[in-house]
């Protein structure tokens, strides 16, 4: 069962299922105040046959940006002090992995990747995943 934090990232992710048997998976973490609607025509054009992306969204949270509050999807603050926090998101792309490997069956076949703050958080990720 997935935990609550991955049912987040699940629910309001853009999934883009394989156009054969599903083999492989690609997880694509979008920057700071974008949204998986930036980059699902690009993933569509660009999908091999066994491949399902996944593209989760980061909530959206109030970030003050040159004394300016903005309402933003983010996966971790900028000046993040908060340890825990940015743990909580690390497992959490841990067990979307999981969640993908659990179809697949071979954590191989999963790529993580991303696109400014989503590329930190793809490069964490699988720096500290052990499968």
């Amino acid at each position: 069962m997935a935990s609550s934090s991955v049912t987040k990232l699940i629910d309001t992710a853009h999934i883009i299922e394989s156009k054969g048997t599903h083999r492989y998976s690609i997880i694509w973490f979008h920057g700071f105040g974008h949204s998986s609607d930036d980059y699902k025509d690009l993933f569509t054009q660009i999908q091999p046959p066994t491949t399902s992306i996944v593209l989760p969204n980061a909530p959206k949270r109030l970030v003050t940006i040159e004394g300016r509050q903005h309402y933003l999807r983010n996966w971790y603050e900028h000046n993040e002090t908060n340890i825990e926090k940015s743990v909580q998101v690390i497992e959490s792309a841990k067990e979307l992995i999981e969640q993908e490997n659990q179809l697949i069956d071979d954590a191989s076949h999963i790529i993580i990747g991303g696109f400014s703050q989503g590329a930190c958080l793809s490069l964490i990720t699988a720096l500290t995943y052990t499968r």
